[in-house]
């Protein structure tokens, strides 16, 4: 139990208490005792003891001065600490191998720490993390469903994902006010080789940024009517289309076009 400890609403903590759920996300994440892992949010260290029963070459990160102090009495100087946001922090010095990502996140990071994630790519080969339920739903979406969106295909971009299980509000202290769900990311062998990521995930966010307007009605400020009348002339895609009806191919095919043959910039 969390005793004597004030969770600090303005971070987002919610620390799991159950050891089997615990046991279980450990397992599931695949990591063995050759692995470098990052753990981000410790809590009480109720994940980190788990994951350092398997690899001790373990680095957290954790922006509570209270929780810091706590797991430095548990495990002393056996573990690499990082103080600070993990959003704010810069990954490249750090990221010296390959490592995994397994964490219990704070939910208001999920989608800033995706997208960190992804541009620091080459260097994270998993990532086994605890998110909202409808988060999870929404990294495991196809298209022309409600749960796509612009975050969808740029996790996608880079990594398989799966969700695992569920893990309902109870089974944490305090309990948040929506279920979560145990996501696993395994990084893609095939991820597509573009020259521009920059552009790519422009023309995703500009296709999704109003969900109910055709692919034209959001594309024309963006690239301009001119470059709008020669992609529609190309027959490349139907552009009375929406945005979360396009598969990754489809993007691909879009972002080809406006890089190689109208060479857009943004």
């Amino acid at each position: 139990m969390i005793d004597n400890f004030h969770h600090k609403k303005k971070w987002g903590q919610h620390f799991l208490k159950d050891n089997n759920i615990v046991r279980k996300i450990v397992s599931e994440s695949g990591i063995t005792s050759q692995d470098k892992v990052w753990e981000i949010g410790p809590g009480k260290g109720i994940l980190t003891q788990e994951i350092m029963a398997v690899t001790s070459n373990l680095t957290l990160f954790e922006i509570d001065p209270e929780v810091i102090e706590i797991i430095q009495g548990k495990f002393g100087g056996k573990l690499e600490i990082h103080a600070g946001d993990v959003i704010k922090i810069d990954w490249k010095p750090l990221l010296t191998e390959p490592i995994k990502i397994v964490a219990n996140i704070p939910y208001q990071i999920t989608s800033p720490l995706l997208y960190k994630i992804c541009r620091n790519s080459d260097y994270i080969k998993s990532v086994t993390l605890m998110v909202q339920k409808e988060f999870a739903d929404r990294l495991k979406a196809i298209p022309n469903t409600k749960e796509y969106a612009a975050l969808t295909l740029k996790t996608q971009f880079f990594y398989n994902v799966k969700q695992l299980f569920k893990v309902p509000a109870h089974l944490f202290f305090p309990p948040p006010r929506v279920d979560s769900a145990v996501i696993h990311l395994t990084l893609r062998e095939d991820i597509p080789n573009i020259d521009n990521l920059e552009l790519f995930n422009k023309l995703v966010d500009v296709a999704f940024s109003m969900r109910r307007k055709t692919l034209r009605n959001n594309l024309k400020p963006f690239i301009g009517a001119d470059n709008l009348s020669k992609l529609e002339s190309e027959n490349l895609i139907d552009l009375s289309r929406r945005g979360e009806t396009l598969s990754e191919e489809e993007y691909l095919n879009l972002y080809s076009y406006l890089n190689d043959i109208l060479n857009f910039k943004l």
